[in-house]
């Protein structure tokens, strides 16, 4: 139990926020195996489901049906115990609520993200409105695309104590070039609650029709290296790989966390009607 607690601390610090994690959490194997990147094609997938295995037996369960998606984060069971007398167990879970809604004018597509986030450890729960909003502009000469968005603009209607934790308000800058072969992406993303930047680095290799690979790296977990490891590189190394075996697409993945472990998964996408 004591190993648990310790990765759910370790689990906070990797996502940079204490609170709400679920709002910065991937939520499918796209978003894992590129450390959160943003795609350079939007999925038009009516529905998915997604799987993600962290360490100490933490869940994200995501469903996505057409425009609307429901993540939960799920912690488990925690027990307070000492000297093998057990005192009480408790859980720990969030979920989000989404909507999203793409507009295109041209070469310009608006996104709106909005929706409820709710919070639960023991007997303390928090509840919030959470919206993100993003421009994509596609620059077909360079055969490449542009995104600039704010994401987790939130509202605390219930705050777990009196204390008001801010949600993680992040501002991001994208770029995604296609060649033939392969898209090339890079993201900027400035965390505006602790003034951090992260840089997101992944490449998708298209082997064919039905077959992509994934790979990316981020700088973000470079504070939990231990010196004397000769692994360290490994920290924040994504992969995936996407088979599109029509109507079903399949998406396999795992990021390294460092010293936490790693996460792994599943996304199944179904077009649908």
């Amino acid at each position: 139990m004591k190993i648990k607690i310790i990765i759910f601390i370790f689990f906070s610090f990797l996502l940079s926020q204490a609170e709400y994690q679920v709002l910065t959490t991937s939520k499918n194997i796209f978003e894992l195996s590129t450390n959160r990147s943003s795609p350079y094609l939007y999925n038009s997938t009516n529905y998915a489901f997604s799987l993600i295995q962290y360490p100490a037996d933490i869940k994200m369960y995501n469903f996505k049906i057409k425009n609307y998606s429901i993540s939960i984060l799920d912690y488990g069971i925690f027990e307070d115990r000492l000297h093998d007398v057990l005192y009480k167990t408790f859980s720990a879970q969030e979920m989000l609520i989404e909507y999203s809604y793409n507009y295109d004018i041209r070469n310009l597509q608006f996104k709106i993200l909005t929706g409820l986030y709710y919070s639960n450890i023991y007997n303390y729960s928090a509840l919030g409105i959470n919206n993100s909003f993003g421009l994509n502009v596609s620059l077909k000469k360079i055969n490449s695309l542009l995104e600039l968005s704010v994401e987790n603009i939130g509202y605390m209607l219930k705050h777990y104590t009196a204390y008001n934790m801010a949600a993680p308000l992040k501002y991001r800058f994208a770029f995604n070039k296609n060649f033939d072969s392969f898209i090339l992406g890079y993201n900027l993303l400035y965390s505006k609650n602790n003034y951090e930047y992260q840089h997101i680095l992944y490449l998708e290799l298209l082997i064919s029709d039905k077959v992509k690979l994934r790979l990316s790296n981020t700088d973000y977990l470079r504070d939990l290296f231990i010196e004397d490891n000769d692994y360290n590189f490994l920290s924040g190394l994504g992969m995936g790989i996407g088979l599109d075996l029509k109507p079903i697409s399949i998406d396999i993945g795992y990021v390294n966390l460092g010293i936490s472990g790693v996460a792994y998964g599943v996304s199944l996408h179904f077009m649908g009607n």
